[in-house]
């Protein structure tokens, strides 16, 4: 024990006390177009909701996520600027070229990127609301009108729902986990414990946007299980043939729009997304 407690303290003794970042290797470049490139791309896939969208919305939501979350970035430039060497605590390690007291320009590009960012997810959002919406009006009648007849093309609708929401899931994780690996990689790696706020305020925008991503597939799913269970019921109170009904009964409890193979990998690759970069803070 005494050993690896040498070792480790030789290790921090060999960290450089600060952390440059410069106009060409500033790594949020890199993040910020990974972003901008998902979310695009999520925006032309639900280009047909865009008459839910309204400019006044959009620009309302924008400002006030973006307030909310890049305070933060505020509270640092302003009153957070000093480095401190205390030992594991150095306050502030990283002084990179958009910082207020290092390029005043580049300060306020950085802040209109990051609107530009809360406004494409405020477009995002309120089409993924109006998908929902058009979830509800297309199965509100599905336990009222609870025939077989109709079993496999609302069998049909849950599994391109799902198909849906999976490949928006995935450009989702590909846009949020950059700025999760950033800030995290600024608290465990470089020793700047400003960026824990920020980190955790990431993972809340994070978790909120795929929630809303979500509400489609989840109305279709509550309203499917309730579908096939009206289905069964019927179905065990009919005058038909025994024989007939069990068959019957038993294609629409073997029946899976969508595998377990798909829900479960899906469900890993979000999950795993979220927690990567926290547990790396957490057993570095």
């Amino acid at each position: 024990m005494a050993v690896e407690g040498q070792v480790s303290a030789a290790q921090e003794s060999l960290r450089p006390p600060i952390y440059p970042e410069g106009f060409s290797s500033d790594v949020t470049s890199i993040v910020f177009f990974f972003f901008f490139f998902c979310t695009g791309m999520l925006c032309l896939v639900n280009r047909r909701y865009r008459d839910e969208v309204t400019f006044r919305n959009t620009l309302v939501l924008g400002v006030i996520s973006y307030a909310g979350f890049n305070w933060t970035n505020w509270v640092r430039n302003a009153y957070m600027r000093k480095h401190f060497a205390i030992g594991l605590t150095h306050g502030r390690t990283v002084f990179a070229w958009p910082h207020w007291d290092i390029n005043k320009l580049s300060f306020f590009l950085q802040e209109a990127r990051a609107l530009s960012m809360f406004l494409l997810l405020a477009f995002l959002w309120q089409a993924w609301i109006a998908a929902f919406r058009e979830s509800v009006e297309l199965t509100e009648k599905w336990t009222s009108q609870a025939t077989i007849d109709n079993f496999g093309e609302r069998a049909g609708l849950l599994s391109d729902r799902f198909s849906e929401w999976q490949c928006q899931s995935v450009l989702l994780v590909v846009a949020f986990l950059p700025w999760s690996l950033f800030y995290w990689r600024s608290v465990s790696d470089l020793g700047d414990t400003r960026y824990i706020m920020a980190g955790i305020l990431l993972h809340i925008v994070w978790v909120t946007t795929w929630l809303i991503l979500s509400l489609s597939l989840l109305q279709v799913w509550r309203q499917w299980s309730n579908y096939r269970l009206q289905v069964l019921s019927s179905l065990a109170g009919t005058q038909e043939s025994s024989d007939q009904a069990e068959r019957t009964i038993k294609i629409l409890l073997e029946a899976t729009p969508v595998s377990s193979l798909k829900i479960f990998g899906a469900g890993s690759v979000i999950v795993s997304s979220l927690l990567i970069p926290l547990l790396n803070v957490l057993f570095r």
